[in-house]
């Protein structure tokens, strides 16, 4: 087997700075209002090259166990498909954001992984290309390919670039996985909020209790427990949950502001003391990539 050599790329995860529920379209899928936050929280994937075979082997943490489920996995696939490669390569999966906690994990996964494979394979497929192709794996895919803070809309696959002050937030997951499709099939998900815009958002700082997550009500009923993380959170600020749960977060401005509260959270729970990001650290590696070959 000819294996080239290894290359480490990261997937970043995402803050739902929050989520307005429009309506329900006539195909099922919700029209939504969101600003999505890169945050440094991060897998991390390791890519290798197969130049004598077009097998892909991926290796991904045991209580995973996806297969050929796994959405990095499926990318890959995808993009051998749409590209005619007949390069293999080895996915080494290495997990630090937590399974259904609304940040995004998987979809920036597959993100990478396309971005990635694009890079060693030398596809050379330009970044509509594999926005197309991120979108058929996950309304997400595409945000994380492009890697920049946007104000999303429609499905959630339309992206406007945003600038969001730099900050730091502290996450809190309470140990609770949470299925988005649960959620959105929800008979009592609340479906009617108006449409707002970018001026508003910006005016406002996105911190008032008006710029809220839609889906908490309904996570909260089925799952208790993040209901209790926000409202221990909450005693030092506004917390929001992200995505469909089950992370919630708090804006605590600073490090040193952090480190105060992330020493308090019951250890029952995970904390993440995160900087921001304005771009994704994908890019920032594929660039020193692209100057070092």
């Amino acid at each position: 087997m000819a294996i080239g050599d290894q290359y480490f790329f990261p997937a970043p995860a995402k803050l739902n700075l929050f989520l307005h529920v429009l309506g329900q379209l006539e195909n099922g899928y919700h029209a939504l209002q969101s600003v999505f936050q890169l945050i440094a929280l991060q897998d991390r994937i390791g890519l290798e090259v197969d130049f004598s075979s077009s097998e892909i082997h991926l290796e991904e943490p045991q209580e995973l166990a996806c297969g050929t489920d796994n959405l990095a996995y499926r990318a890959a696939r995808m993009l051998q498909e749409a590209t005619g490669c007949t390069n293999g390569a080895r996915i080494q999966l290495h997990k630090n954001i937590p399974v259904g906690a609304g940040l995004g994990g998987g979809s920036s996964d597959a993100a990478t992984v396309l971005v990635g494979l694009n890079e060693l394979w030398q596809l050379k497929c330009s970044e509509q290309e594999l926005l197309r192709l991120g979108g058929r794996l996950g309304s997400d895919v595409p945000f994380f390919i492009h890697g920049k803070n946007a104000w999303v809309t429609g499905t959630g696959d339309e992206l406007t670039d945003m600038e969001v002050p730099e900050t730091w937030f502290l996450v809190v997951y309470p140990g609770v996985q949470v299925s988005t499709g649960q959620i959105f099939q929800h008979s009592d998900l609340t479906r009617g909020t108006p449409a707002r815009t970018i001026a508003r958002f910006s005016e406002d700082g996105g911190n008032t209790d008006s710029w809220s997550n839609d889906l908490e009500s309904v996570v909260f009923r089925l799952f208790p427990e993040v209901q209790s993380a926000k409202n221990w959170l909450s005693q030092w600020g506004t917390v929001k949950m992200s995505g469909s749960g089950s992370s919630v977060f708090l804006d605590v401005g600073s490090e040193e502001n952090g480190q105060a509260v992330l020493l308090q959270i019951p250890k029952k729970w995970t904390g993440y003391l995160i900087p921001s990001l304005n771009s994704s650290s994908l890019h920032t590696q594929l660039q020193r990539y692209q100057s070092e070959t």
